[in-house]
């Protein structure tokens, strides 16, 4: 069900595709071959379990709020034409972690990172999701820790 309202939208118009969308979930509930995550959702509204829906949602936008950091992170390195030689990344919570390995001395692709996650950080912080780089030379040759994810 993804429902946003647009200002551009007539408020009938938005309210007759929220309700067509219910009833396409509804049918598919019924069928058993319902999305899972909304399956949840309206088990936890017809049992009246409130805590339940709450938790659904939160998880649900914790992993919005995640993905949008991320691609307006990877964004922003493309737009500073940020080029680490390696990036990668480790969620810890409600923060992200960033590895980036940098060429030795190259202060700016450095500053370009530190500046990236401080704009992010900015935009974020309020949703109570961070961003935090560790920033290596190259020649301090560390591997990327194994649980974190490699982007390049």
């Amino acid at each position: 069900m993804n429902t946003v309202i647009d200002s551009t939208v007539d408020i009938s118009t938005w309210f007759e595709n929220l309700v067509n969308s219910m009833r396409e979930d509804i049918e598919m509930f019924k069928l058993g071959i319902g999305d899972k995550k909304k399956t949840q959702m309206y088990e936890a509204a017809m049992n009246n379990d409130k805590d339940k829906m709450c938790s659904l949602m939160r998880e649900s936008s914790q992993l919005h709020f995640i993905q949008s950091l991320m691609k307006s992170y990877v964004d922003e390195l493309c737009k500073n034409d940020c080029h680490p030689l390696q990036l990668a990344f480790d969620l810890n919570n409600d923060e992200i972690l960033v590895w980036a390995v940098i060429d030795d001395d190259d202060e700016g692709t450095e500053d370009k990172l530190w500046l990236s996650e401080a704009k992010i950080n900015a935009s974020f912080h309020k949703l109570g999701l961070n961003l935090s780089t560790t920033i290596l030379e190259k020649s301090d040759n560390i591997t990327i820790p194994a649980h974190y994810i490699s982007a390049k």
